[in-house]
Parts: structure tokens; C-alpha cells; sequence
């Protein structure tokens, strides 16, 4: 089962609310969240196997609402998984590549829904604008209302840290938001502080769009794509050094934890049953560490089934058989977890 699922899911929405147009209101029409992991091994969720022993109780009710899928396969890279997730087509038919991103005459999920009254929001990771998307190929030129994040990938918060850093020569890394219709612009810079703290702006922020959107009484499109567990891992400080499972654990938690607060404000909001929710990552685990990465991929290269040199309690783990992980051919690179509930509640009888 591949990304095509859950986009074949989203993209059918729009067929079936062409054909009720007539009769279906704009603000009775589902909702739907979207919640994708980044860099996330098989085995680090708790209905998965939880190989850290870190729990990820609000990750796992919605596979036990819902349905968890045990054979979802994805595109061996971020950029190329989320060409696929956004399009429902294969990354290669959308010119999908890290330094150029996607072809700007691709539909995606908000372009298909916005036409049916959907508001349309991203909050996290776009990395879909290649390295020139700055009033080119934001989020906003392909669907979506409003964006707040990262345009390319969590490596820029090394940059700024980097031995002979000199920001005379090298663009300091920022997060951004924008709105559609005007240019975006810089929140802050992207380091290795404000690195810990995005993913939970980012589902603040979530929770607000929804409160906006519920209190006009129209249908939203929730797109969450959670930076976390992509190096360098940083948790919230709320969780950093808390579960005795190495910077990964920590991580770990503090995805469920913000993955919580989305769930239970849709609960407060009272939307909760008219809401679909989804949640899964783009690929498997990494194997490396940001200050000695080299050495972990020519090992993993050399002696296959390593999957890294890095202290036990801080090893990506994809799961229990996998063996090989990001940007490779076998499973902890490309099977990955994912659960979805629809709305209405449970899928079991």
C-alpha cells in the first residue's frame, strides 16, 4: 500500500462532493487532518512495536479508531514522499527533486478541495519548492491559504553552528509564514534552538486555524507535516533528556505529545466526528548523526543490516526485521507507519 492510499483517499473527496454539491453545504462536509512524520522508523511507535519502550498513546488511538495499516509503502526520500503524498502520483511524473521541487501545473489535495469551500493551511515542512521557491513555489502557489515552517528540510538548523559559518557567504537559514496573495516572510531564524520548538508552534497554530475555521462554520484541510524524528533530533524542552531513551525517545514523545493537542482540540471543538484524520511518515529511519554521519553510512554500506554507529540509546531503529533505511531499496526505508480513523468514530463493528 503506498501514498497513494491516503491521497486517493483526500483526492476522491472532491468527486464525491461534486456530485452533492447541490445538496450538501459547504460546512457539513468532513474535515480533514493530515499529520506526516518526518524521518520516522517503523518500530518507534507504540502499536508498531515500540523498540524505545516510549509510549505514543495518542498516535496509537488513532489506529485503534480507526484502521493501522501494516504495509504502507513510500518514496525513499522527503521530497519525493511528499510529491507523491500531495499529488497521488509517483514523484518521477511530477519532476520531483530536492533542488527544484514540483512542477507548478500539479494538482494537489488543496487545489482539489479548495473549489468545494475547503480553507487549506500548512504547518510544518514544505521541502516541495526546491532551493529557489521563495515567490516561486511556496505553498501558497500550489493550494494553500496559509503556511508557517521550514521551506526545505531540518539540516538547515545545523548551518548557523557550523564550523566557519560566515553569513556573508552562507544564507542564514528561517522559519516562515505566509498567506496566498501576498509575499511570505521571515518569523525567525532556524537554528538549533528554535529547531526544538517548531513542531509545537506549528500544532499551536494548527489549533488555531481549526478554531478559526470551525467558527465560520466552514470545512478546513489541516496539512501538519511534523518535522521530527529528521536530524538534527532536538526535543521540545519539555521532553529533552525525560524518557531515558536517548534524543530519539525524547523526540519520540514529544511527536505524540503535539499529535495529543491537535486530537484533543478537534474533541474540544466539537468536530471530532466529522473529521477525518490521518497520520503517517514519509520514510523510514536514518543512519547517522549529524557530527559523525559519514562514518555511519560507510558502514551501513559495508556491513549491511548495521544500522548505525551511534550509542544504542540514540540508533535510529526502522523495526524489528528492517534492514535497510533512508534513500535505500529495503524495508525501513520504504515501509512505514501509518493509521487513519474516519469520521464517525471506529471502523470496527
Amino acid at each position: 500500500m503506498r501514498p497513494r492510499f491516503v491521497t486517493g483517499l483526500l483526492l476522491a473527496l472532491p468527486a464525491i462532493g461534486a456530485a452533492q454539491r447541490a445538496t450538501t453545504p459547504a460546512q457539513q462536509r468532513p474535515n480533514i487532518v493530515l499529520m506526516f512524520a518526518d524521518n520516522l522508523g517503523w518500530g518507534e511507535v507504540g502499536s508498531y512495536g515500540s523498540v524505545r519502550g516510549v509510549p505514543t498513546p495518542n498516535i496509537d488511538r488513532i489506529g485503534a479508531e480507526g484502521i493501522r495499516l501494516t504495509n504502507f509503502n513510500v518514496e525513499f526520500s522527503c521530497t519525493v514522499s511528499r510529491a507523491a503524498l500531495l499529488t497521488g502520483r509517483y514523484a518521477i511524473r511530477s519532476g520531483a527533486a530536492q533542488p527544484t521541487g514540483i512542477t507548478l501545473w500539479e494538482t494537489t489535495i488543496p487545489e482539489a478541495l479548495k473549489p468545494l469551500g475547503y480553507s487549506t493551511a500548512l504547518f510544518g515542512k514544505w521541502h516541495l519548492g526546491g532551493f529557489a521557491w521563495e515567490g516561486k513555489r511556496e505553498p501558497t502557489d500550489q493550494g494553500f491559504d496559509e503556511w508557517y515552517g521550514i521551506p526545505l528540510t531540518s539540516n538547515d538548523a545545523q548551518v548557523t553552528t557550523s564550523p566557519g559559518f560566515d553569513s556573508t557567504k552562507t544564507p542564514v537559514p528561517y522559519i516562515w509564514e505566509g498567506k496566498a496573495g501576498g509575499p511570505s516572510r521571515k518569523v525567525q531564524v532556524f537554528d538549533l534552538e528554535s529547531r526544538r520548538t517548531i513542531d509545537r508552534e506549528a500544532a499551536k497554530r494548527s489549533i488555531a486555524f481549526m478554531q478559526r475555521n470551525v467558527n465560520e462554520r466552514k470545512p478546513f484541510f489541516l496539512y501538519y507535516p511534523i518535522t521530527q524524528i529528521h536530524f538534527p533530533t532536538r526535543a521540545h524542552p519539555d521532553f529533552a533528556g525525560k524518557t531515558g531513551a536517548g534524543d530519539i525517545g525524547d523526540a519520540m514523545a514529544d511527536v505524540d505529545y503535539n499529535v495529543g493537542l491537535v486530537l484533543d482540540a478537534l474533541k474540544r471543538l466539537g468536530v471530532e466526528r466529522n473529521t477525518l484524520v490521518l497520520w503517517c511518515t514519509d520514510n523510514g529511519a536514518e543512519a547517522r548523526r549529524p557530527w559523525h554521519w559519514r562514518r555511519s553510512r560507510r558502514r551501513c554500506r559495508t556491513q549491511p543490516g548495521l544500522r548505525s554507529s551511534a550509542p544504542q540509546s540514540t540508533r535510529r531503529v526502522p523495526g524489528p526485521s528492517a534492514r535497510r533505511l533512508t534513500r535505500g531499496g529495503r524495508p525501513g526505508g520504504s515501509r512505514a507507519a501509518s493509521a487513519a480513523v474516519r469520521p464517525g468514530g471506529s471502523t470496527e463493528s
